[in-house]
């Protein structure tokens, strides 16, 4: 249901390229002048890196604004097609299925509205590692590997977690789905006491 065009994924693609390189320049600019590298020592450098910092900075507050505007974008088109799908709905599923799924519906679709903000967090950082271990190797390959060695460990333990956690996910549903009916049965409840 929840969907992201290739144009979009593109565009995502296309900040995180730049903010990663920027992000690994700065990095490097600090690593060689704190190592006291000699072109690192020059007057020029401490503008230009400050210029980098700056320049980082505005891409960032540019991108999270745009980010910002297409995520809630995303959701109102996808939130329109769960309304478009139950107005389509014949109203005897409707009371079979219970309001608390449409409820639960929307409230899982608003959990995505997040996705493009992950998507490119997850690209800029995998671009930046890639990165930082090229530099790594250029530095020190045993220490490269073992960055490499606990990078897979880590991602293991991250996907083993995650396994786990997925099958709880029905059963939250559930719980989310009741939850809704409970609340729908107290606004009956406010309704009656009105009428009364």
């Amino acid at each position: 249901m929840f969907k992201i065009s290739k144009k979009d994924m593109l565009y995502l693609v296309l900040y995180s390229i730049p903010n990663a390189i920027l992000s690994f320049v700065i990095l490097y600019v600090i690593n060689n002048a704190i190592s006291g590298a000699e072109g690192f020592l020059a007057s020029y450098v401490g503008p230009a890196f400050i210029a980098i910092i700056i320049y980082t900075y505005l891409l960032n507050i540019s991108f999270q604004k745009r980010l910002n505007r297409y995520s809630f974008a995303l959701l109102y088109r996808n939130e329109k097609i769960i309304f478009d799908k139950i107005l389509k709905t014949p109203l005897i599923t409707l009371e079979k299925m219970g309001t608390e799924r449409f409820f639960t519906a929307v409230e899982d679709l608003r959990s995505f509205a997040f996705l493009p903000e992950t998507i490119t967090h997850t690209i800029n950082s995998l671009l930046m590692i890639f990165l930082c271990i090229i530099y790594l190797f250029t530095i020190s390959t045993s220490s490269a590997l073992v960055i490499i060695a606990l990078i897979v460990v880590i991602t293991g333990l991250y996907f083993l977690v995650i396994t786990k956690m997925s099958k709880h996910v029905k059963t939250l549903r559930e719980y989310n789905e009741d939850y809704f009916k409970y609340v729908k049965d107290v606004m009956d409840g406010f309704k009656e006491f009105k009428i009364l």
